[in-house]
């Protein structure tokens, strides 16, 4: 037996950012607009690449108020796959499976990326110190 491809159906790639420079910037780089007010989440759906980039504002330690954003960006990021597949009305089970796969798999990388946002923080933070000579 041979895996041929492990996903039964063809949904958009899926992007996550906690940096607000990084995703200005790959809004710019596809002639989209952008606010310059993020809110603490976002979907964007990139046509030409179908991609959707999930932009979720970074925080030091995870609370329920993000996991509550994560959630909410889940059902967006779902609306933008059934959109996709031109699925007007999903069955509850799919909805509910596909909601928990999207957020697991959100939160899972959330927590990660938070962590490399802030380890790269400090590093420049410490990188800046000045040496203060004295006479």
């Amino acid at each position: 037996m041979i895996w041929v491809n492990r996903n039964t159906i063809i949904t958009p790639y899926l992007a996550l950012t906690v940096c607000e420079e990084e995703h200005e910037k790959l809004l710019k780089k596809h002639g989209l607009l952008h606010d310059n007010h993020l809110k603490a989440g976002r979907v964007t759906y990139i046509e030409d690449q179908n991609t959707m980039i999930v932009y979720i504002h970074p925080v030091k330690k995870v609370s329920d108020a993000e996991l509550s954003i994560i959630a909410h960006e889940s059902v967006h990021v779902f609306q933008f796959v059934c959109e996709s597949m031109n699925e007007e009305k999903a069955s509850s089970e799919f909805e509910a499976y596909s909601i928990q796969h999207i957020f697991y798999n959100l939160a899972t990388n959330y927590r990660k990326e938070c962590d490399k946002y802030y380890k790269k923080i400090n590093k420049k933070k410490k990188g800046t110190s000045k040496l203060v000579e004295r006479k």
